[in-house]
């Protein structure tokens, strides 16, 4: 499991809470889940048939194909294109996005979300929060009822995710990661299963949670569990992103034969041919196709060029100094109009626009 943000911390003067710079956010590092607690988790978890498990912060995927082992369809969401597209190797379905705000999922469409979210704090103008709060709130509505919640946050978080959790999860487990895998970030593993718990249980997991944000140590090791949780099938739905990217745009048109279509359309079934007294300019070629007097369609050396012209208007101020009746000197501004004509090429061959000087 990558988290895929980069953990370059500072000092929030305001709050006095770690809050990661935009640059790391840029930067985008990568810290995988480690292998003992991903093994692990494997030998926790059993899967139904057509199960559908969802990682919204998947890295390169190998952590959630690891864990599945195929035994399940596996979604991710990868901010990180190079990653995005090393997970799509390995995973079902990778969307290239902000998790938090380009993708569409449907309700109850999971049945394991598998979350490892950035560890930072969150601010807008309408609140202040965690990231780690903010990504479950998130995709709990995408988790279907008895469907598996496996977390994992440092223990400093679960003071904001405990209310949270307690209110929505039963059968909640609570493990800290192995002592050789502690540093740096100090984390718990936390599992449930979305239900709506009764009062002695909510008291439980709360008071629970509450413990291990402020003594993780007295928890037990992940490796040390001996719990089973059942990920139960899921119908799956909508899980889309919002984000438009131009190269997966055109590949998609490519392959569904609209270009194809737009081609055909664009080209002259019948050309008349025009051959004027004497040989054109590069100005006079240039006005006839931006007035629209030429198909538009060149070719020549095997080289299919559509070229679209537009004029465009001009003006320049001069300024000229003159003596009026009275003797005095007088500034006199004079505006000169002038035509450009900007020539756009679109290569049938190469899909590229260029423009032609």
């Amino acid at each position: 499991q990558a988290l895929s943000w980069a953990f370059f911390m500072h000092k929030n003067k305001k709050t006095g809470r770690e809050a990661m710079r935009p640059q790391a956010r840029e930067k985008l590092g990568f810290y995988p889940t480690p292998q003992t607690v991903v093994e692990k988790l494997k030998e926790i978890l059993t899967f139904e048939k057509e199960a559908i498990c969802l990682d919204p912060c998947c890295g390169a995927g190998e952590a959630l194909r690891k864990l599945t082992d195929g035994k399940a369809k596996t979604w991710g969401v990868e901010l990180h294109k190079e990653r995005a597209e090393q997970a799509r190797e390995v995973l079902d379905e990778v969307l290239n996005c902000d998790a938090l705000t380009e993708v569409e999922i449907s309700r109850a469409s999971v049945s394991l979300l598998f979350l490892n979210p950035p560890y930072d704090s969150y601010e807008s103008e309408e609140e202040k929060s965690r990231m780690e709060r903010k990504f479950l709130e998130r995709y709990h509505p995408a988790l279907k009822k008895q469907g598996v919640l496996v977390l994992i946050v440092p223990f400093t978080s679960l003071h904001y995710l405990a209310g949270y959790i307690a209110q929505r999860y039963t059968n909640v487990s609570v493990w800290r990661f192995p002592d050789k895998e502690w540093e740096p970030f100090k984390q718990m593993v936390v599992i449930g299963v979305k239900d709506h718990p009764f009062k002695e249980e909510r008291t439980k997991t709360l008071e629970a949670l509450k413990r291990a944000s402020l003594y993780p140590g007295n928890f037990e090791e992940i490796t040390k569990a001996s719990i089973t949780y059942k990920v139960p099938s899921a119908n799956g739905g909508k899980f889309v992103s919002r984000k438009i990217d131009p190269e997966e745009a055109f590949q998609a048109v490519l392959k569904d034969g609209l270009f194809e279509e737009i081609r055909s359309m664009l080209e002259i079934k019948d050309s008349v041919i025009v051959r004027p007294l004497t040989s054109l300019r590069k100005g006079h070629l240039a006005m006839l196709l931006a007035g629209g007097f030429l198909n538009g369609l060149v070719e020549k050396d095997g080289i299919r060029l559509i070229v679209k012209g537009r004029v465009s208007e001009k003006q320049t101020e001069t300024k000229e100094t003159d003596v009026n009746n009275e003797g005095k000197e007088v500034v006199k501004t004079k505006v000169v109009i002038s035509h450009e004509v900007t020539l756009r090429a679109f290569d049938l061959e190469t899909k590229e626009f260029f423009t032609i000087e």
